[in-house]
């Protein structure tokens, strides 16, 4: 069993176009859900979480230059978001 809330929690995942032969692994950089899908950067179609059984928890890990990351937002991030929410209530 794990030490974290999340199956995929600091995990290495690959992820499939669905369209052309993109693969990309993608770092989920915390213990949180990470989405099933993104936009391919080569064709811009979908690409998917495949072969999850082959995800690695890789806590420590260090990106590759211009690797894909999961995160959380920041606080600043998300307030510009509830003050347009605000505004329209």
């Amino acid at each position: 069993m794990s030490n974290y809330n999340h199956r995929e929690a600091f995990c290495l995942m690959e992820y499939c176009c669905e369209e052309c032969t993109h693969v990309e692994i993608i770092w989920n950089s915390r213990d949180g859900v990470a989405p099933s899908g993104t936009t391919c950067p080569s064709c811009g179609a979908s690409m998917i979480h495949k072969n999850m059984w082959k995800d690695v928890v890789a806590v420590n890990h260090k990106l590759h230059k211009f690797q894909k990351f999961w995160r959380d937002e920041k606080d600043e991030e998300k307030r510009p978001m509830l003050d347009v929410k605000m505004e329209n209530e």
